[in-house]
């Protein structure tokens, strides 16, 4: 179960990552991780080592972004995002 969740999230990264530069797609991307959380979380009744991988993939993500993000003049593409998920929790699969 903990390995489809994983494979869930990684996948929206995947579906989302787009060739933009714009911070509003990095966000959007963080938006669509958030939502995909939640669904997953649903659809395995909460089971709790779920709800720990997702919140791990999801705050890993938002971690990047904001420690990637120098306002105003660099942050992390949606491509930069799905790389870094893939290298942290890729291997996995």
């Amino acid at each position: 179960m903990i390995k489809a969740a994983v494979q869930g999230m990684l996948k929206v990264t995947l579906e989302h990552r787009s060739d933009t530069d714009y911070f509003s797609d990095t966000i959007s991307l963080l938006d669509r991780l958030s939502t995909a959380k939640v669904k997953i979380d649903t659809a395995c009744r909460h089971n709790i080592d779920v709800v720990k991988a997702t919140a791990d993939i999801l705050y890993a993500a938002q971690l990047y972004v904001d420690e990637a993000t120098v306002p105003c003049t660099e942050w992390p593409t949606t491509r930069d995002v799905a790389e870094y998920l893939f290298a942290k929790y890729g291997h996995d699969l």
